[in-house]
């Protein structure tokens, strides 16, 4: 795959931003993780505890990805985009400079607790290092997890996939009333 530079416009969450490149305009989405989810504007989902701390985190985690564009020259990342998802964003690899493996964002985020990795199930063939990358993810979130960094922490945080799972039908519902 081939990488490319994109200017970083705004930050969604902590696994998705909108960049531009040669004046095309683009949602990326960052491959093989699931940052917590931020509350939406009519969202439906009950304000308890365990939501709240959710939400807390998915904040933590657009801002701790924030920092780490901070240190890419002009709020420019190399992407190495995969594929388009069902939502139209660009599925990719982030890297601070080089793309390798020490600079990556998704590796970063997971080892920060500020991400989950998200890994496709049952997956077996990984062209050219993509079996590192998937590899170095997965020790990060474990890693993260075993030492309680970031949400890792939390004593009763829902996962990003667990949270999107339990509200998945209450926020399919707002969006038809809005």
């Amino acid at each position: 795959m081939e990488s490319v530079q994109i200017k970083i416009n705004y930050i969604i969450d902590g696994d998705t931003f909108i960049g531009s490149s040669n004046g095309q305009r683009n949602y990326y989405r960052a491959r093989w993780i699931d940052s917590p989810e931020t509350r939406k504007k009519n969202s439906k989902i009950p304000v308890i505890p365990e939501n709240t701390t959710h939400w807390l985190w998915a904040e933590r985690a657009r801002i701790y990805l924030a920092k780490l564009f901070n240190t890419c020259p002009n709020w420019t990342v190399t992407v190495v985009s995969e594929k388009l998802d069902s939502y139209q964003r660009v599925i990719s690899d982030w890297y601070i400079g080089e793309p390798r493996l020490e600079n990556n964002i998704q590796i970063m985020m997971c080892d920060a607790g500020m991400t989950a990795n998200s890994l496709p199930f049952q997956q077996y063939f990984f062209p050219n290092n993509d079996l590192d990358l998937y590899i170095e993810i997965l020790k990060a979130s474990a890693t993260a997890c075993k030492t309680q960094t970031g949400f890792w922490s939390e004593p009763n945080f829902i996962l990003p996939y667990e949270f999107k799972r339990k509200y998945k039908e209450l926020e399919e519902l707002s969006e038809l009333k809005a």
